[in-house]
């Protein structure tokens, strides 16, 4: 599936202060949905923290808000957000999952995902039934299996996966592989740990941290 990267206009009781303060980054760690509302653990570092603190007790919508570490720049912190931000439920009925951390700047809600096209269809209608601004600022396909590797860097996988070269104990050793293709140790070892930083180079750029 591909992975999609969405601005969200941000709601609920940071939007103000987001805007405001264009040039603070709030990370929001973990969120949860509870019967009053939304439960938001957030992290963030800015020069006066302070600024922060005191809108977060002055303001009536949140409840529950505790300061869990500072060090007079850095701020972790976690409240209770009532009513629960709609952008949350939309993403729920969608069955989009959040991944953290979502970045909370300049008034935006940054966030990228990994889910089909009809879903973000779906989250978007969402959205726009409820007058939230969004907009789609990157798709990314995955790339096709058959593109990922040349034709003897898949030779060599098949192999080695099919001699046991990746089993535990190890059936075969580099030298039985490099036996095979009829070249020598280096140049087996070669194919291999490219083909191998390749496999993991895609598993990681399309890893969606759900699991």
């Amino acid at each position: 599936m591909p992975r999609i990267e969405m601005k969200i206009e941000a709601s609920g009781d940071l939007s103000a202060f987001s805007t405001d303060n264009p040039d603070v980054e709030l990370r929001i760690l973990s969120s949860r949905l509870v019967e009053d509302g939304e439960i938001v653990l957030i992290e963030t570092r800015m020069d006066e923290p302070d600024l922060l603190l005191r809108y977060l007790e002055g303001n009536s919508g949140i409840e529950g808000f505790e300061v869990l570490y500072t060090d007079g720049e850095e701020l972790l912190f976690q409240y209770l957000q009532t009513p629960a931000p709609f952008q949350g439920k939309a993403a729920k009925d969608a069955k989009i999952a959040p991944q953290y951390p979502l970045l909370i700047r300049d008034g935006w809600i940054f966030n990228d995902f990994v889910a089909s096209r009809e879903r973000v269809v779906e989250y978007c209608e969402h959205l726009e039934g409820h007058g939230i601004s969004h907009e789609v600022l990157a798709i990314t396909e995955p790339q096709a299996p058959d593109a990922l590797l040349t034709d003897r860097q898949r030779q060599f996988i098949m192999e080695a996966i099919d001699r046991g070269y990746y089993t535990s104990p190890r059936q075969c050793s580099i030298t039985d592989l490099a036996r095979s293709f009829e070249v020598n140790k280096s140049t087996a070892s070669g194919v291999l740990h490219r083909a191998e930083s390749r496999i993991i180079e895609e598993y990681f750029a399309n890893f969606d941290g759900s699991s």
